[in-house]
């Protein structure tokens, strides 16, 4: 935990969340019509040890990552249609910066993981907003039964089908690709469209994905764009909603990467949450956006416990112009409302915000609001 002066500058023009608004609309540097309230309400029971704020049903939200990785092609087979195709990627690393790779003369034995002319070690997802399903092909068509597919050794992130000379659509997977799944098999989630609103790594991107869960809800599906493809760059999530709220038959509605056959090769992970009796997730881990400037304007806590509990939130955050993130703890009184940020708090662009909770058998309504001004 933080100890000391926090932070030191000069006074800002405004003392509460209210006045933030006024002063912010005046400012030439801010539309005055685009700031945004990011608001959430969560009601979560504290625990004896510091739980996340989010962590419902004892469902563990994991941070999605952006750790790039190697890219590779294999063909399913010999190939001798391939012998001497021009291979080629496009694609993006973590910085969302265009790369491009090529095989400039392939052999027709790729039936074992083969580099680049240039191995690919800094691969996060496909241009797929300059290509389209472009962005891996091949000069040559690919031989009748066999496939050719890029990723870890290989597999994983894109396949060109027999006959094809480019990669299918919906298999142009990557390290920001998420899927969404019910927890149980029931009606209630079969058909649900689950929708997610996100952030991409360089932080200013913020786009809609959805998926509609099938016959067996508890299948994976995988989100995708607007044009039909899966989801890239997914690292901060915002919203995430159901079109349909879930119950106690089907379970909670999971934000996840794979379960079977992971891209990345790890263990099935949750991303985000929508409870049971809810159609939102719940989570606080937000990512600060760089197309403006952002506030913590409010946290406010209403307890319900009537006995004396330790209860308090540890808040972590990034101050504005600060590369060292301060965790800080915020005391909740018990059995009444507690405004823990009377001040709003200016933090730094492309940093994550996280808040733990505790407070043995101590019921707690969370009300979390930021204030974000897009500049002009």
């Amino acid at each position: 935990m933080t100890h000391g002066v926090i932070e030191t500058k000069y006074a800002d023009y405004f003392e509460d969340k209210a006045s933030l608004k006024q002063w912010a609309r005046k400012q030439l540097k801010y539309k005055a019509n685009e700031m945004r309230q990011f608001k959430m309400n969560i009601q979560q029971i504290g625990t004896e040890s510091e739980v996340e704020v989010a962590n419902k049903d004892s469902v563990t939200i994991t941070q999605i990552g952006k750790t790039e990785t190697n890219l590779q092609v294999i063909s399913s087979a010999v190939d001798a249609g391939l012998e001497g195709a021009i291979i080629t990627a496009h694609y993006l690393d973590q910085d969302l910066v265009q790369k491009t790779a090529t095989i400039a003369s392939a052999v027709d034995d790729m039936s074992g993981a083969t580099d680049f002319d240039v191995a690919v070690t800094d691969f996060y997802c496909w241009d797929i907003e300059n290509y389209g399903d472009e962005c891996f092909t091949s000069s040559k068509a690919v031989g009748a039964g066999k496939t050719l597919s890029a990723g870890v050794a290989g597999t994983g992130y894109a396949e060109i089908a027999a006959a094809g000379v480019k990669g299918t659509k919906l298999k142009y997977l990557a390290v920001g690709t998420m899927w969404a799944r019910s927890e149980l098999n029931h009606a209630d989630g079969v058909g649900a469209v689950l929708t997610l609103e996100y952030s991409s790594p360089i932080g200013g991107i913020q786009k809609q994905a959805t998926c509609t869960l099938g016959a067996n809800s508890t299948d994976e599906v995988v989100l995708v764009d607007s044009d039909g493809f899966p989801l890239q760059y997914a690292y901060g999530v915002r919203q995430f909603n159901s079109s349909k709220i879930s119950t106690s038959d089907s379970g909670n509605f999971l934000l996840t990467d794979a379960d079977c056959g992971n891209v990345d090769g790890s263990s099935n992970d949750v991303w985000g949450v929508i409870a049971e009796g809810q159609s939102n997730s719940v989570h606080t881990r937000y990512f600060v956006p760089n197309d403006g400037d952002v506030w913590l304007s409010e946290i406010e806590v209403i307890n319900t416990q009537a006995t004396l509990v330790d209860t308090y939130v540890l808040l972590t955050y990034t101050p504005k112009d600060s590369v060292i993130a301060k965790t800080v703890k915020l005391p909740i009184a018990n059995n009444q409302k507690s405004l823990l940020i009377k001040h709003p708090i200016q933090l730094e662009p492309l940093t994550f915000v996280t808040m733990t909770l505790k407070g043995l058998n101590s019921d707690n309504l969370l009300s979390i609001e930021y204030i974000e001004a897009v500049s002009a």
